[in-house]
């Protein structure tokens, strides 16, 4: 083998072998969703007052038409912390967990700050 074709040779693998170490450039999630029924519960009260959403009527947002809940056996539920009249209005609580089609709930006031979970 001549030094010319040792050289293309050389090349051709120097190129497979750079593109095959590559990964495409694909754009990262810049905010990840929450697993934790907690912390999930926090980010959508927070995106819902960022969208302007009046949470004082305590809605249950893990049933809100369009947000995203993917957390089983768990609701989240806005309520006021000392209680209201409001949050014990069956319209406002969430119908997963007064049906026991959930077990577990966390509670956050129309401020987004946790008061519990359980």
């Amino acid at each position: 083998m001549n030094m010319r074709n040792l050289i293309i040779v050389l090349a051709i693998i120097s190129v497979i072998l750079v593109s095959g170490c590559t990964q495409p450039n694909v754009p990262e999630d810049p905010t990840p969703v929450s697993t934790d029924s907690q912390e999930r519960c926090i980010e959508l009260c927070r995106e819902q007052i960022a969208n302007g959403i009046d949470l004082s009527n305590g809605p249950c947002l893990s049933e809100t038409d369009g947000l995203d809940w993917d957390i089983d056996d768990w609701v989240c539920d806005v309520a006021h912390e000392p209680r209201k009249l409001i949050d014990d209005n069956a319209l406002h609580q969430c119908q997963e967990y007064r049906k026991e089609r959930a077990a577990h709930f966390v509670e956050v006031t129309p401020n987004c700050e946790f008061i519990r979970k359980a």
